[in-house]
C-alpha cells in the first residue's frame, strides 16, 4: 500500500522500544518469582527445620522464669512487642540450665488464645534437646504457623508471577483476552456472593423496614461488581483490534484513509494497544483506543478523529511517587486523551501538532 512508504514512527524506534520494554517486563516479573518462590522454600525449609529438631529429639522440662524484658517496633502505624524471656530448667539427670526465648506476643499465643504475659518465678513448659540440653525454648502451640502461612502465599505469589509472566509473553489479543476474561468471572462471582447474602439475609429479617435497606444495599454492590466486569468486556473488545505493527491500522475498513505523509506514535492503554495517528495531508489527529468522551460517565471511544486546529493542548503538573509529573493534556471538543511528559514520543508528537497548528492552552 503507498501510504505505507510515508509512514513515520513517533519516536522512530518505537518499535524497538515496544519490544524492549515487553523483554524488560518479562525479565522483572521472572526475577519476582524467583524472589519470592525461593524465598518461600527457603523460609518455609528454615522453619520446619527448628521443629523437626525439637520433633526428633527434643523432651519437655518444667522452667520457671527468672526476668524477662519488652522490645517494641512500628510499622504502619501499629505497634508490635516482643517479649524476650529468661528462664531456668533442669533437665534428665538432674543438670541445670539457663535459657532465652523471644515471644512476639502478635504471633505466639498459647491455646487459651490470650497474650503471653510473663510474670517472674511463673512455672512454663521447656522443650530442649536431648544431645544439646543447653538448647532449649518455650513449648508455645503452633509457634510458626504464621511463619508457615507466610513462606507458603510468598511460593504461591511466585507460581502467580511465573503464570503472569506467561501470560504476558502471549500476544497482545491473548493477553488481554485472559485478563478480561478473568474480571468478568471476578465480577460475576461477587454478584453471585451478594444475591446469596441478600437471600440469607431476607430469611433472618424480622422488622419490615430491614429489607428495603438491604435491597438498596445490594444495588449498590452490584453497581461496583458491574465495574470489572465492565472493564474485563472492554479489554476484551480490544483485544479484537490488538497489533502487531502499528501500520496495519491503516489498512482496517473503519479507519479513514490517509493519503499521503502519516506519523503514528504507538503506545499502550489500561494494558491495551493504543495510538495517535497525525494524517499530515488532511491535518487530522486519529485517536486509536486512547480518546475519553466527555459525559456523565465517560467512555473510551474506539476510534476517534478531529482537526488538529481543533484540538486545545494544556499542561498538569502533580506530584506523584516518582516525583513531579507533568501530563499533557489534548483535548477535543469531545474528550480528551492524556500523554505523560515521561511516555516515548511524547515531546515530538508535541512539536508536530504546533507546527500543524495545534492550540496551547494556558497551564493548570
Amino acid at each position: 500500500m503507498e501510504t505505507k512508504n510515508e509512514v513515520e514512527f513517533i519516536p522512530e524506534n518505537a518499535l524497538l522500544l515496544r519490544a524492549e520494554n515487553k523483554s524488560s517486563t518479562s525479565r522483572s516479573f521472572l526475577r519476582m518469582a524467583l524472589l519470592f518462590f525461593l524465598g518461600g522454600i527457603g523460609s518455609y525449609g528454615w522453619w520446619l527445620y527448628q521443629d523437626i529438631r525439637f520433633i526428633g529429639e527434643g523432651a519437655n522440662a518444667t522452667g520457671r522464669i527468672t526476668s524477662s524484658s519488652t522490645q517494641t517496633s512500628s510499622r504502619k502505624g501499629k505497634s508490635y512487642t516482643t517479649q524476650i524471656i529468661h528462664y531456668s530448667y533442669e533437665v534428665e539427670g538432674g543438670a541445670a540450665h539457663q535459657g532465652k526465648d523471644s515471644v512476639k506476643t502478635w504471633r505466639h499465643k498459647p491455646s487459651s488464645a490470650s497474650a503471653f504475659k510473663p510474670q517472674s518465678n511463673d512455672e512454663i513448659v521447656v522443650e530442649y534437646l536431648k544431645s544439646s540440653p543447653e538448647k532449649s525454648r518455650i513449648v508455645i502451640p503452633n509457634r510458626y504457623g504464621d511463619e508457615y502461612l507466610f513462606s507458603i502465599l510468598a511460593m504461591v505469589a511466585g507460581g502467580l508471577f511465573v503464570l503472569t509472566r506467561f501470560i504476558n509473553s502471549q500476544s497482545t489479543r491473548v493477553r488481554l483476552q485472559f485478563y478480561g476474561g478473568l474480571l468478568m468471572l471476578m465480577g460475576s462471582a461477587m454478584i453471585g456472593w451478594f444475591v446469596y447474602v441478600l437471600f440469607q439475609s431476607n430469611s433472618e429479617v424480622h422488622r419490615p423496614g430491614d429489607f428495603p435497606l438491604m435491597v438498596m444495599a445490594f444495588f449498590f454492590m452490584i453497581a461496583i461488581a458491574s465495574m470489572p466486569i465492565w472493564f474485563g468486556w472492554s479489554l476484551i473488545r480490544s483485544s479484537r483490534l490488538a497489533f502487531t505493527d502499528p501500520r496495519e491500522l491503516l489498512d482496517l475498513e473503519w479507519m479513514p484513509r490517509c493519503p499521503g505523509r502519516t506519523s503514528i506514535m504507538p503506545r499502550s492503554w489500561f494494558g491495551a494497544d493504543a495510538a495517535l495517528i497525525l494524517d499530515h495531508e488532511n491535518e487530522l489527529i486519529h485517536f486509536f483506543n486512547c480518546h475519553v468522551l466527555n459525559g456523565f460517565i465517560p467512555r473510551n471511544q474506539l476510534i476517534y478523529s478531529c482537526k488538529i486546529k481543533d484540538i486545545q493542548r494544556s499542561e498538569k503538573t502533580y506530584s506523584g511517587k516518582g516525583g513531579r509529573i507533568t501530563e499533557t493534556i489534548l483535548k477535543s471538543p469531545a474528550g480528551a486523551t492524556r500523554l505523560n511528559s515521561k511516555e516515548a514520543g511524547v515531546k515530538e508528537l508535541i512539536d508536530l501538532l504546533d507546527s500543524m497548528g495545534s492550540k496551547d492552552s494556558l497551564s493548570n
